[in-house]
């Protein structure tokens, strides 16, 4: 039978699996901390889900919590839910830009908690205000962090930004795993690439080297070349430049519904 608790003010809930022992250790407004514990498995962990106040000032007192609470912590920990905060410009789009001293306070948490930011995939903003044009705000205010104990215990966690549906938020979707996928990503030219000017360098230093006498074995290893050169180049002087072409999608998505 699944098991369920929530906060002090009964905006946070957590409900567990079938299997899962809940045990409530820390309730306040802004966060609830829970011990999930399953017994045939052997296996326990502390889940805190956050859901952060708007003002900056009230939110010192989260922090303040989330610290206390790393002080005394000892077994793997994960930090999930809406902190209300971006930790850089580069997380926000639209209408007034970052003030740093709240990304400072938020950085600090983090530091000071020695904390670590989950890997996601998908769009890095994981909320909409609703609005397009020059009202439209994208933001990433959800995200999950974990702790040394937890990341040596599950190295290769990642998080999934699921679509928007039913909300402004975007739901998150936590893989624990303790083993190393490799996903290798086909390569894909970029017609815009032939557009820079260092474009045509990058061809001819990775091109006019001969590597053996057989022609056709240095054809496909000089292929292989480009293909690694062009990949570090583009990242280095375009950034992600899939992460944008999901940004663009994203919104072109929502516009569509709208209009």
């Amino acid at each position: 039978m699944s098991e369920g608790a929530h906060n002090s003010n009964g905006k946070i809930w957590i409900i567990s699996n079938q299997g899962y022992e809940v045990t409530v250790e820390s309730s306040a407004e802004q966060q609830l901390t829970v011990l999930l514990q399953n017994q045939p498995l052997s296996l326990s962990f502390y889940v805190n889900i956050v859901y952060a106040k708007c003002d900056s000032t009230q939110r010192l007192e989260l922090w303040d919590e989330l610290f206390s609470i790393a002080n005394r912590m000892d077994k793997p920990w994960i930090i999930g839910g809406d902190f209300n905060v971006v930790l850089n410009s580069e997380e926000k789009i639209g209408r007034l830009p970052v003030r740093d001293a709240d990304c400072e306070d938020f950085k600090t948490c983090i530091e000071s908690g020695d904390l670590a930011q989950v890997k996601f995939k998908g769009s890095p903003f994981t909320w909409w205000n609703g609005r397009v044009g020059t009202d439209c705000i994208f933001e990433r205010l959800d995200r999950i962090l974990t702790n040394l104990e937890f990341q040596n215990s599950f190295s290769h966690s990642e998080v999934d930004h699921l679509p928007r549906t039913g909300s402004d938020h975007a739901p998150m979707l936590l893989n624990c795993d303790d083993r190393c996928i490799i996903h290798r990503k086909p390569f894909k030219f970029l017609n815009f690439w032939t557009e820079h000017d260092s474009f045509k360098e990058v061809i001819r230093l990775n091109w006019y080297t001969s590597i053996s006498n057989n022609p056709f074995l240095d054809f496909t290893r000089k292929i292989r070349k480009i293909k690694r050169a062009l990949t570090m180049w583009s990242r280095e002087t375009f950034g992600d430049i899939f992460q944008q072409l999901i940004i663009r999608e994203e919104i072109s998505k929502i516009k569509e519904k709208l209009f």
